[in-house]
């Protein structure tokens, strides 16, 4: 979903019923976790960067999809059930497949990667 929302709050507000729960847990995460990184909006997504370092989530057509954290799966050998590697991104065909456990670990080394 590409969207015009200026606001991470207006824009989960877009976000189909469906997958909003999913979506308001992933952007709570990464300002949990994220300390230090600011949010906003960029690419039509929400966004939290400090830095060179970056992070991003989505909720496209067909997937939920997480930016910035392939390198950190790759070096903790994440099980990321039912997720598949986009160009940048991991991508989840369906919300209850998202692990936000393993991607709170992930996120902490992406943090820790300064």
């Amino acid at each position: 979903m590409q969207s015009e929302a200026k606001t991470v709050a207006v824009y989960l507000k877009e976000v189909p019923e469906e997958r909003r729960k999913v979506m308001t847990a992933l952007t709570t995460l990464c300002k949990k976790t994220l300390v230090g990184f600011d949010e906003g909006m960029e690419y039509g997504m929400p966004y939290y960067k400090k830095g060179g370092l970056t992070v991003g989530v989505a909720s496209q057509k067909n997937y939920i999809s997480v930016y910035g954290l392939r390198k950190q799966a790759a070096e903790l050998g994440a099980k990321l059930e039912g997720a598949k590697e986009g160009k940048g991104c991991i991508n989840f065909t369906k919300p209850e497949l998202i692990d936000l456990k393993v991607l709170e670990k992930l996120l902490v080394a992406k943090r820790n990667a300064e």
